[in-house]
């Protein structure tokens, strides 16, 4: 299964280089996920832990890259899924789309009620993320 969830949009005030520096970066998911409690790496693959309330409480990310994408893989969770984060700039100014593709459902739960609810819930992480950079 791959199918496409839903896309969220944002435009932060920073540079393309720096909006992707921070994505490919997951020990920065550390400041802009609330939930997620501890980043662990070897060999460009990243586990990931969560609080109770997450669907995922632990899932195994990989990151990949390109010029203006990057992408994370989520493995060994109850919902495995993918997130590309397209991004473009005008030099002072970065949108970043993120499209969220489920690839895996283990958990008994109906893709019409998690799809709405994981929606809202990475919007106001994508705002987490803005905020975050725009500190930086």
């Amino acid at each position: 299964m791959n199918k496409k969830l839903f896309t969220n949009q944002i435009t932060v005030n920073s540079k393309q280089s720096t909006v992707h520096e921070i994505l490919a970066n997951p020990q920065n998911l550390l400041q802009w996920v609330p939930e997620v409690t501890n980043v662990n790496s070897s060999h460009n693959v990243f586990n990931i832990t969560r609080t109770e309330k997450a669907f995922n409480q632990q899932e195994r990310i990989v990151i990949t890259q390109g010029n203006n994408i990057v992408n994370y893989q989520s493995t060994n969770g109850n919902i495995e899924y993918n997130i590309t984060f397209s991004l473009s700039s005008d030099n002072t100014k970065t949108t970043i789309e993120e499209t969220v593709f489920m690839t895996k459902l283990k958990t008994p739960i109906p893709i019409n009620i998690f799809t709405p609810i994981a929606k809202r819930a990475f919007k106001i992480n994508l705002r987490h993320l803005k905020s975050f950079i725009e500190l930086v």
